[in-house]
C-alpha cells in the first residue's frame, strides 16, 4: 500500500511539473534568438541592399510597418506574412529561397511574433532622427510672428526639417518683402 501511495504521489508531482513547464513558453529575445536568424537567412534579400517585395528585416521601423498585408503582426504569427512565408507556399514562395529554416528556427520566429515581436531600440537599425540646425531654428522663430500676422497657421520650428524650414523661410521672406513694399 505504501509503495502504491508513493508511486501515485510521484506521478502526480511529475504531472504537475510537466504541466507547469508546458505552460511557461521560453521567452524569445530578439538580439539573442531572432536577429541572428535574420542575418543568416534573410538580410541578403530583405536588407539594406535589396528589399524583395518591399520587405526589409534589418530595420525595425520598416519590418513592422506593414502595408497591404501585415509583414510582422505582433501577437499573431498566423496573420504575419513573414511567418506564413516561412512555413509554406500558400502565400507566395517559401522563404528563404535557398531552403527552409529548421523547425526550431521557425518556432523561434513564431514564438517571437506571438510574444509581441519585441524589437529593442539597440537593435532597431532605424535611421537616427535629423538634428535641427540651431541657426535655422532661431531664424524660423524670428519669422513665425510675420507668418502669424499674415494669417498662416503657426508651425513650431522644432517639428520641421531643415529643408522645410528653409522653404518656409524663403516663403516668409518673400511675403514680408511684399508686405513691406505695399
Amino acid at each position: 500500500m505504501l509503495k502504491h501511495t508513493a508511486l501515485v504521489a510521484a506521478i502526480g508531482v511529475f504531472a504537475c511539473w510537466r504541466t507547469a513547464s508546458a505552460q511557461e513558453p521560453t521567452v524569445i529575445d530578439f538580439g539573442r534568438d531572432v536577429q541572428p536568424l535574420f542575418k543568416a537567412h534573410c538580410i541578403d534579400c530583405q536588407g539594406p541592399n535589396e528589399q524583395k517585395n518591399g520587405f526589409r528585416l534589418d530595420r525595425r521601423q520598416d519590418a513592422l510597418r506593414g502595408g497591404v498585408g501585415v509583414d510582422i503582426g505582433p501577437g499573431s504569427s498566423d496573420a504575419s506574412r513573414l511567418y506564413l512565408r516561412l512555413i509554406g507556399n500558400d502565400f507566395g514562395q517559401r522563404m528563404p529561397p535557398d531552403g527552409p529554416l529548421s523547425t526550431d528556427e521557425i518556432r523561434i520566429i513564431r514564438d517571437w511574433i506571438d510574444q509581441g515581436a519585441k524589437w529593442p531600440d539597440e537593435f532597431a537599425g532605424d535611421k537616427p532622427a535629423t538634428v535641427s540646425d540651431p541657426q535655422a531654428s532661431r531664424l524660423m522663430d524670428a519669422l513665425l510672428p510675420v507668418q502669424r500676422r499674415q494669417g498662416s497657421k503657426p508651425v513650431t520650428s522644432s517639428r520641421l526639417s531643415t529643408a522645410k524650414r528653409w522653404e518656409l523661410t524663403q516663403f516668409s521672406m518673400r511675403n514680408s518683402l511684399v508686405a513691406l513694399s505695399a
